[in-house]
């Protein structure tokens, strides 16, 4: 079966075609079409019933994941924002960075992917207290520090007999001004509580 580019090679130099070879011309000619409209529309999933190539590159979701834990303790002041300070991270070969000495709370990520989707999940666990509420929060900030935005993952009033981990989800669309995350949390119990362990994990979906 001829591929391709054996069919634009044997046109290039006003070879014939086959009965075979023509219809595969017209089956190429129609999945050419086929992508154009996909990239026209912006389809995220295409699919095909067959597809031929010398060679391709496709992404499949998700695109890039990093994860990053606070696996020791940290102490949040009352009714004060505190920035999360990650002690643990895996890249997985992403565009996110982490510089664990300088600033351990903040990601990175280089490259611009404005309009592109990432999905912020996890979970936080604060020592046993029964006032007050708990929040964790995700802000992105440009290069020279701005805040471009900031938004409540979750934020729930503390059971009073059990003490489960406290869940969140969040999708974030990148701005072209995108430089580096960071994760915070609130807590209003009436004093200092202890932030015993908080896993984010980042995947970018789109």
């Amino acid at each position: 079966m001829a591929t391709a580019q054996d069919i634009s090679n044997m046109l290039a130099r006003g070879d014939g075609l086959t009965p075979q070879e023509q219809r595969q011309l017209t089956d190429f000619l129609a999945i050419s079409e086929t992508v154009r409209a996909w990239v026209k529309t912006g389809a995220s999933f295409p699919s095909f019933d067959f597809f031929e190539a010398a060679s391709a590159y496709f992404d499949f979701i998700p695109l890039e994941t990093a994860s990053f834990r606070l696996l020791g303790t940290q102490t949040i002041p009352n009714t004060t924002e505190t920035s999360v300070q990650f002690d643990d991270t895996n890249l997985y070969d992403s565009r996110f960075t982490w510089d664990e000495d300088s600033n351990p709370e903040r990601i990175s990520v280089s490259g611009n992917l404005p309009g592109r989707v990432m999905i912020v999940c996890g979970s936080a666990q604060f020592d046993p207290n029964s006032s007050g509420y708990r929040g964790v929060y995700f802000r992105a900030f440009d290069r020279d520090g701005v805040q471009l935005s900031g938004a409540t993952i979750n934020q729930v009033r503390p059971p009073t007999s059990i003490n489960p981990g406290l869940a969140f989800a969040y999708p974030y669309i990148y701005s072209s001004d995108t430089a580096y995350f960071d994760c915070t949390v609130r807590q209003t119990s009436g004093g200092n509580l202890d932030l015993n362990f908080l896993a984010l994990g980042l995947f970018r979906v789109l």
